[in-house]
């Protein structure tokens, strides 16, 4: 078993990597304002003033008031996050949140840029957030299945 020490590391790693990356794109396509289209991909800019698929629009303040608390309550329970099999996927949670929340009160909009079409402009925070809910949701349903076998 990897020990809490190191464990610890890892989620430091994964944040400050992410974050890094998440604000750099950010960054070069506010300054490039890029309009590269490749059929199926678009990179593009968007300010994007509400939450995940458009919604909440111009709810700055208040999205920013849920972000404090759902960064505030891992942060609070960061402890026991470092037990779970998954404490990585829960890192990519909390630094796509830390990132976007970043954008939020600094900027007064979240900087959108990936975009394929059919589906909302999204950015790499948001592909963190995804991918550590989609672990998550992975090991829950692997649990359970595991579970009801041995019953």
């Amino acid at each position: 078993m990897v020990r809490k020490h190191s464990r610890t590391r890892i989620s430091l790693l994964i944040i400050l990597s992410v974050f890094f990356f998440d604000q750099l794109t950010k960054l070069i396509v506010r300054i490039t304002n890029p309009k590269i289209d490749l059929y199926f991909f678009k990179l593009v800019f968007v300010k994007n003033t509400g939450s995940a698929f458009g919604l909440l629009q111009g709810q700055n303040t208040f999205l920013i008031f849920l972000s404090l608390m759902f960064v505030g309550g891992l942060l609070f329970f960061f402890d026991k996050v470092l037990l779970e099999k998954d404490y990585y996927a829960y890192a990519l949670i909390f630094v796509g949140a830390v990132s976007n929340l970043f954008d939020r009160v600094f900027l007064g909009f979240v900087t959108d840029m990936i975009s394929f079409g059919w589906f909302p402009v999204f950015n790499v925070a948001d592909s963190s957030i995804s991918v550590g809910a989609a672990i998550i949701l992975f090991f829950l349903v692997k649990d359970e299945f595991l579970n009801k076998k041995k019953k």
